[in-house]
Order: structure tokens, then C-alpha cells, then sequence
């Protein structure tokens, strides 16, 4: 399937079904919401990150949330995961208070 198909698919997988059904869920999505989610959706940055299963006495972290989660801090420009954590937080009250 050439380059172009298959964005085309993406992209009308994205805008047709994921959109709709966050909107639902989670409320109105800002046009940087919607920046994150297409390239979390595109880049499918778990098929990249192996599972780790920790060592014996330390906690087990899901690599794959830590990925999107750089990814996401990447693309919102933010310089500092504690920017990240507290951007998350201002987005999850509004969302959760719709």
C-alpha cells in the first residue's frame, strides 16, 4: 500500500473513530489534544519500547505510558516532566469536571 494510502487510512481512522469516541468520553478536545493523540496514534511508539520486567525489590513501570508520556511532553513544547505532570493534572480536572 503506497505512503499516501496509508496515512489517508490513518488519518481517517483518527478523525473518524478515535476523536468521536474521546470526545464522548472525555469532553471537548483542544486543537493540542488532538496534536498529541495523532502522534501517538501515528508514531506507535509500543511497538518500539520493550517490556521490562524490573529488577527483584523495585517496582515494576509501565515503559510504554513513560513513551507516550515523552511524547506527549514533545510535542506540547514542554521543557520539564514536572511541566508535563502539572499540565496532566489542569487537563484531567477540566476534562473530569465536564
Amino acid at each position: 500500500m503506497p505512503l499516501r494510502a496509508t496515512l489517508s487510512s490513518y488519518w481517517q481512522t483518527i478523525q473518524g473513530d478515535l476523536f468521536p469516541c474521546l470526545r464522548e468520553a472525555l469532553g471537548p478536545l483542544s486543537e493540542k489534544h488532538k496534536q498529541v493523540i495523532t502522534v501517538i496514534e501515528v508514531a506507535r511508539i509500543e511497538a518500539f519500547v520493550s517490556v521490562w520486567r524490573g529488577l527483584p525489590g523495585r517496582p515494576l513501570k509501565d515503559r510504554r505510558a513513560l513513551s507516550r508520556a515523552f511524547a506527549a511532553k514533545a510535542v506540547l513544547g514542554l521543557p520539564q516532566t514536572n511541566m508535563l505532570i502539572e499540565r496532566l493534572c489542569v487537563d484531567g480536572c477540566a476534562v473530569g469536571s465536564t
